[in-house]
């Protein structure tokens, strides 16, 4: 549809503006590869340098992380309910916390102690596919393992057991917040990852992330890194090269630390994505 759009433009002598938005970018649900990323790892994540994240800023914490303010009552009670769900991905071997359609990464290094939960509540200890689970828990017994390098391969491990998805999903049980055990388990577990989910209502006062204004699922960017700079331009850089894209409208950019610094840099990058 694009494709004829530009070539319409084309045909008719007419140009095309982009509205870009530098400043922040839309975050929560699960359809944003990076803030995924860093809610999985929280500062191992190399996408972690491209928020403004005050990590040892959460209250009543040990472990520094994210606060979520998308909870649509007070955590305990969202939990009690059964809103929070602990959910297997077959496909790739990974494991997420479900509100609704906001998808919360478990830590892989938090891997090991989920599989052997799992197995053991669907007393899978001596069928090939939980013992398999269970040696390659045991290989990640150690809580600072795999490393981000090797999360991908755990991952493509599990997913490649067979006959583990129907373990893991016998055993998710265990998990499950209709007993009070269970709810006690997921709790214990989200307790030990990179955020924290709580009320909408306390973002007024408690949130650690950079907004735009104070809508929590628009984070702020900081575009004065030249990684994260070039981070975000990929797109515009392809538009600009294959004359589709002739001119750039931006948003907001007095949000940004330094705006004449990002235009300064921008006018070189234009420059050199059109051959100049």
């Amino acid at each position: 549809g694009f494709s004829r759009l530009s070539d319409a433009l084309h045909d008719n002598d007419l140009g095309l503006i982009l509205d870009f938005v530098p400043n922040h970018m839309g975050i929560g649900h699960a359809d944003n590869n990076w803030w995924l990323d860093v809610l999985e790892w929280g500062q191992k994540s190399p996408y972690a340098q491209a928020f403004d994240i005050a990590w040892d800023a959460l209250p009543y914490r040990r472990l520094p992380g994210v606060l979520l303010p998308i909870l649509g009552q007070p955590y305990g009670e969202a939990l009690q309910a059964g809103e929070i769900v602990l959910k297997y991905d077959a496909a790739n071997g990974s494991f997420a916390a479900w509100y609704f359609e906001h998808k919360l990464p478990i830590n892989p290094q938090r891997y090991s102690e989920i599989i052997r939960a799992l197995v053991t509540t669907a007393h899978a200890e001596s069928e090939p596919a939980g013992q398999q689970l269970i040696a390659l828990a045991h290989e990640h017994r150690n809580p600072s393992t795999p490393s981000y390098r090797d999360a991908v391969t755990l991952k493509q491990r599990i997913a490649g057991i067979d006959g583990a998805a129907a373990i893991i999903e016998r055993g998710l049980t265990s998990y499950r917040s209709d007993s009070p055990e269970g709810a006690a388990s997921l709790h214990r577990l989200l307790e030990r990852q990179n955020y924290r989910l709580a009320y909408w209502r306390v973002a007024f006062a408690a949130v650690n992330y950079r907004r735009f204004f104070d809508i929590n699922d628009l984070a702020g960017l900081r575009v004065e890194k030249p990684a994260i700079f070039r981070g975000i331009h990929p797109l515009v850089a392809r538009l600009i090269a294959e004359g589709k894209l002739h001119g750039l409208r931006l948003d907001h950019i007095d949000g940004l630390r330094d705006p004449a610094q990002y235009a300064r840099r921008l006018r070189r990058f234009v420059t050199k994505a059109r051959g100049g």
